[in-house]
């Protein structure tokens, strides 16, 4: 969440943003004062929060949150009056998308220090396809990357099929995941069939010439049925199972080109085949990014600075170096269909915080004295002054 700001009582609406609590946005005058916030991207925003100056403070507040900041703002999400106390404040609405943020204060005389949105990002859909199932998956490799579906080594033999049926169609189910939760999912059940081609592998040839042998026998069959009277039916359906025998074609043709016969094991090592997480009691390897994670994080806050080299000194059983993690690397352990804490279900960590936030290694590009966070109660992201204290969980590269 890239957060900027701007105002028509002031100039200064930007010291908000700015990670210090002793500058800050002024408005005097006639009320209410308004101030706009940019998030830099859509959010499921679900908390506004204020900092209160040392000086006079902002009491009475409406909060509106909208994808367009084109007036159209609609009801207010939150409403409400805060103390008159030095505490931070926060009002907590449900989920509300939207890219910007706008708020009203209510008081002729209204001085802000620090200002913060929480909120789980929107994000593109990430088509990177994972084995789900099949009674062969354990024999199939699939890259994240590129979609290319591998066999596991050594390839099969026709001779001695190694399928679950004996019959040399090894049975796979690959999903893609559009990283919104709950039905953003798409699935496809795949049959690859190895045939008997000597020493030698087609990629799936001879399937692709069955196909294409069925293709010419309908051609044939459509080019000697009269499409005049009692006959126009049977055309029409010899038509439509023509083209979609090319259809077939065509997805079998684009099966070949990706299907290779390779040894690649997974990040998490041979024998790990279509599991997110692998865990050996000290730390846990995730099978989509080939990072080890500790298992059992310690609920000790530190600064953003005694964060870094927390990581850097930390000694795991399988990892050689550890880190503090990227924001992009903590977001996509989160599964925003689950709760306290928003970890994929069966889940192997313990311990893992939900009540506060856990920093990244990333600033901010336009405040560089702050750095991204993530709170993983329900998935939001925002941002804190280096200087305050938050949880620290590593993450490490293999041996």
């Amino acid at each position: 969440m890239r957060l900027s700001a701007s105002s028509p009582d002031v100039a200064n609406a930007g010291n908000v943003f700015d990670g210090n609590s002793v500058t800050r946005w002024e408005a005097s005058g006639t009320s209410p004062h308004e101030m706009i916030m940019a998030l830099g991207g859509s959010f499921n925003v679900t908390e506004f929060r204020y900092l209160p100056s040392t000086f006079t403070r902002c009491t009475s507040y409406e909060v509106f949150v909208a994808p367009l900041n084109n007036g159209a703002w609609g009801p207010a999400v939150a409403m409400g009056t805060w103390g008159t106390d030095s505490a931070k404040k926060m009002a907590s609405f449900p989920a509300k998308e939207g890219a910007f943020l706008r708020v009203l204060y209510g008081n002729p005389y209204c001085y802000a220090a620090e200002h913060n949105v929480v909120g789980a990002a929107i994000v593109a859909a990430n088509l990177d396809p994972i084995i789900t199932g099949g009674a062969d998956r354990t024999a199939f490799l699939i890259n994240g990357s590129s979609g290319l579906l591998n066999f596991v080594t050594p390839p099969p033999d026709f001779e001695t099929p190694a399928d679950a049926g004996g019959n040399n169609v090894y049975d796979v189910t690959v999903q893609v995941d559009d990283g919104q939760g709950p039905g953003g999912q798409a699935t496809q059940d795949l049959a690859v069939m190895v045939t008997d081609v000597g020493d030698t592998q087609d990629g799936g040839g001879a399937a692709h010439s069955s196909l294409a042998t069925d293709h010419a026998n309908l051609a044939t069959q459509i080019g000697a049925v009269s499409t005049t009277g009692e006959m126009s039916a049977q055309h029409d359906m010899l038509k439509t199972e023509h083209e979609d025998t090319q259809t077939a074609i065509a997805e079998v043709k684009t099966l070949v080109e990706a299907l290779t016969l390779g040894a690649a094991a997974p990040p998490c090592g041979a024998g790990t085949e279509g599991q997110r997480f692998v865990a050996d009691g000290t730390e846990v390897c995730d099978n989509t990014r080939g990072l080890y994670w500790d298992q059992n994080p310690d609920a000790t806050t530190r600064t953003h600075a005694t964060a870094l080299p927390h990581c850097a000194t930390l000694d795991l059983s399988n990892s050689q170096t550890c880190r503090l993690p990227e924001g992009s690397d903590l977001t996509r352990l989160l599964d925003y269909s689950q709760s306290a804490p928003a970890l994929p279900a069966g889940h192997p960590f313990v311990n893992v915080q939900s009540a506060d936030f856990y920093w990244s290694a990333t600033s901010v590009v336009f405040t560089p004295a702050a750095a991204w966070y993530v709170f993983f109660n329900g998935g939001g992201v925002g941002a804190n002054n280096k200087a305050f204290i938050n949880f620290v969980w590593c993450a490490c590269s293999g041996l």
